[in-house]
């Protein structure tokens, strides 16, 4: 059966960049734990970004235009007014002396690496401002949305290709608060985040057992479909206890016989039966799906802050 180690604070959303293993555990959901005082500088950093980025008033705006930014994700393309969209309604609102939207919206994908899309949405929200301020609309808030890699996630592109590590979260405030300043100017301009995703999928780490192995495969005893539905071409850090020897990728898989319970093909050596396999950053997206639809219901086991300080 499969443990999940996380992190677990009052709201349930805080990580660490550390994990520990509860010795003499069963595989699967290990969680390993974080107190008030002893948030990482992943959630730190990320829920700031929520109390202390705003750059103008911080209340709720009534509802904002959601804009199909042009660099978003193919995933995302079909949400969100045009341009021409956006020019055509601001006009109705003013016509018809309809309530006003509060400011402009946009989401462009999930596990971005990079804060580059980021940039672009936002000088393309500042055309469409200026559009809307032309109407007689103006605009004081922005929302970017979410999407935010975690510190260990990476992703691959459309063909499958590794994208890198993402940017850290200093990095990605830094580029998008200095791109609203450019592109919005003034003191009236919020800027809203949500950055979800960034929080919650460091807090948990899936910790398997392992209990068959073949040249080319890997068997572990948790499953894809039941404790850990990755999200489509995401990459999760592979950390194998211990580390043995081997070349060349192997094929994780769970227990069910279908292509659906393959977690990944990764280059983790060439671990043996009884050994354990980490599988990171699995906090959002997918301990939420986990189920008892091919086994138990993973253990969620939480370690004290002694132990999560240490990697084992």
């Amino acid at each position: 059966m499969a443990t999940v180690v996380g992190a677990l604070c009052d709201n349930g959303l805080s990580g660490r960049g550390t994990y520990g293993c509860a010795t003499g555990t069963a595989a699967g959901f290990c969680i390993h734990s974080t107190s008030a005082v002893a948030l990482s500088t992943t959630a730190v950093a990320f829920a700031l970004w929520h109390l202390t980025v705003a750059l103008g008033p911080s209340a709720v705006p009534r509802y904002l235009l959601r804009f199909r930014a042009a660099s978003s994700e193919p995933s995302q393309r079909g949400f969100g007014l045009t341009a021409s969209g956006v020019r055509e309604l601001g006009a109705r609102v003013v016509r018809e002396a309809a309530a006003p939207p509060a400011g402009l919206a946009f989401h462009l994908g999930t596990g971005l690496a990079s804060p580059a899309p980021y940039v672009a949405a936002v000088r393309e929200a500042g055309r469409l401002a200026g559009v809307l301020a032309a109407a007689g609309i103006p605009v004081r808030v922005l929302d970017a949305g979410g999407g935010f890699a975690a510190r260990r996630e990476a992703r691959r592109d459309a063909r499958g290709r590794v994208r890198g590590r993402a940017a850290t979260p200093e990095a990605f405030l830094r580029a998008i608060r200095d791109a609203v300043r450019r592109s919005l100017p003034g003191p009236d301009v919020a800027l809203f985040l949500e950055p979800g995703r960034a929080i919650a999928s460091d807090a948990f780490h899936l910790v398997a057992r392992v209990v068959r192995t073949t040249e080319r495969r890997v068997y572990v005893d948790a499953s894809r479909m039941g404790h850990a539905f990755f999200v489509p071409r995401g990459r999760h850090a592979f950390l194998p206890i211990p580390r043995r020897p081997g070349r060349g990728p192997l094929e994780v898989r769970g227990p069910l016989p279908s292509n659906l319970d393959l977690f990944a093909s990764e280059r983790i050596g060439r671990p043996r039966p009884g050994d354990l396999l980490v599988i990171e950053s699995v906090g959002a997206y997918n301990l939420i799906a986990a189920n008892a639809w091919s086994g138990g219901f993973p253990e969620v086991v939480e370690t004290g802050a002694s132990e999560a300080g240490t990697r084992s």
